[in-house]
């Protein structure tokens, strides 16, 4: 098992953009990875973001990944390109898929449809 612990600093009270894209990039570094786990903190910085959606849609970013656990801040949503990337791979490459937001919170009626659509694909879709 492989942990990678992310911590943020502060520039003018604002969170360094820097943060995810580092995320991003030392995950092309572990290609091998099979299971992921992200979860953001809801008073950290967001790393759940634009880029890595669009490399996982590509397939240029863990070609090899079976489970997938992203758990956003209680205060963002799931973006369309991480949805977009999920349909992609419910081709037979992931088997398990967790979605959620901290503490509770709702996730938006395209994700649960997604989520759905996940499910027939034979993939373990749950919320978090």
């Amino acid at each position: 098992m492989f942990s990678l612990i992310m911590y943020g600093w502060y520039n003018d009270n604002k969170w360094e953009p820097t943060l995810a894209n580092s995320l991003v990039d030392a995950l092309h570094e572990m290609g091998h990875l099979k299971s992921l786990q992200v979860i953001e903190s809801n008073n950290g910085p967001p790393l759940l973001c634009k880029r890595l959606f669009e490399e996982l849609s590509a397939d240029a970013l863990l070609p090899g990944l079976t489970s997938l656990e992203l758990v956003w801040a209680e205060s963002r949503q799931p973006d369309e390109e991480l949805l977009s990337a999920l349909s992609l791979r419910a081709d037979g490459r992931l088997s398990s898929v967790v979605l959620g937001i901290r503490n509770g919170g709702n996730l938006g009626p395209d994700v649960l449809e997604c989520m759905r659509s996940l499910r027939k694909s034979n993939v373990q879709a749950v919320c978090w």
